[in-house]
């Protein structure tokens, strides 16, 4: 945590609020932490899945590190109303077995979530 916190160099709550979501098994697993304080501080350059995701990605340097960006991006690219991007976050934080073979396993670990 205390490599993490050196290497983002927080300067806003919202920060913290990164590190602490970050700081996961699941994030971790892919370097993801890193990603985000490099993005953070200018150490890689911020990139985009899309060219329509920066406005809904851009607090998080474009990286989904929150379930409500996971919704927000099922709302905006897949036309998703309110309460249907809620069923879509549930697969990523607690997917069955057998269930959503579309989601990725960088966002399939169940503590990554909680």
């Amino acid at each position: 945590m205390r490599q993490l916190l050196k290497a983002m160099a927080p300067t806003t709550f919202e920060d913290v609020s990164a590190v602490l979501a970050l700081y996961r098994p699941g994030p971790m697993s892919v370097n993801m932490h890193y990603d985000f304080a490099d993005r953070k501080n200018g150490r890689k350059p911020v990139e985009y899945f899309h060219d329509d995701a920066k406005e809904v990605l851009d607090d998080t340097y474009g990286l989904m590190i929150y379930q409500e960006s996971v919704m927000r991006v099922a709302q905006k690219f897949a036309g998703y109303s309110s309460p249907k991007p809620t069923t879509s976050v549930r697969p990523v934080c607690r997917p069955a077995r057998g269930s959503s073979p579309g989601v990725t396993a960088t966002y399939r670990s169940r503590r990554s979530c909680r």
